[in-house]
């Protein structure tokens, strides 16, 4: 079973900015995702954040259950099962149908941040630069049964009620520090980092 801790005895008041203060420090995706795994590709004008090749393999096993499922259920379990069991074979194959859907998305969603043209492209949504305050990283502890781990959310943080928006979820550190502060120098913004806060850069302009 998974379980999720947000990291404890956390004060934004130490990045010593009023911003920072007012922002969620809670996961946004609250566990890892396929397809949130990203890896930044630069040019001179823009930043493309691209889904690593290991998210695919994922996705390929995650197709290959649902079919084994899909598979039992139709050729005996529902026809067999009493109701009961039916109503649950049902809410299962529901449940694993949803998060492969959700991975699809996850991977076909483009991510893109244009300094020249000013916009941020996420999915069908489009974003001014200058609507967008700074870029979050925020710590989450990840305990499975048989093992534990941290990871690493990149968020971006907009000025319309300090929304975040979720670009990418990174299990190392040092991977996940060099994509947000990529992601701050291009667009001019500030970068608040949760587990190091001395790393944090912080724009007045």
């Amino acid at each position: 079973m998974l379980k999720i801790f947000k990291m404890k005895s956390f004060d934004p008041k130490v990045f010593n900015d009023p911003i920072a203060t007012r922002l969620d420090w809670s996961p946004l995706l609250k566990g890892i995702r396929i397809g949130t795994n990203r890896e930044i590709i630069e040019s001179s004008t823009s930043l493309v954040l691209k889904v690593k090749k290991s998210e695919f393999t994922k996705l390929f096993f995650l197709l290959t259950f649902v079919s084994f499922f899909a598979v039992a259920i139709y050729q005996g379990v529902l026809e067999k099962a009493p109701g009961a069991y039916k109503y649950i074979a049902y809410l299962g194959g529901v449940v694993i149908f949803y998060a492969f859907y959700q991975s699809i998305i996850s991977i076909r969603k483009k991510i893109e941040l244009h300094s020249m043209t000013g916009q941020v492209i996420i999915g069908k949504d489009k974003y001014l630069i200058s609507e967008v305050l700074g870029v979050q990283v925020v710590e989450e502890y990840i305990k499975k049964k048989k093992r534990s781990y941290y990871s690493y959310e990149i968020n971006l943080v907009l000025n319309r009620d300090f929304k975040r928006i979720n670009l990418a979820e990174i299990r190392d550190y040092e991977e996940a520090r060099t994509v947000a502060s990529q992601i701050s120098s291009r667009l001019n913004i500030s970068c608040w980092d949760m587990r190091r806060p001395k790393n944090s850069v912080r724009q007045t302009g």
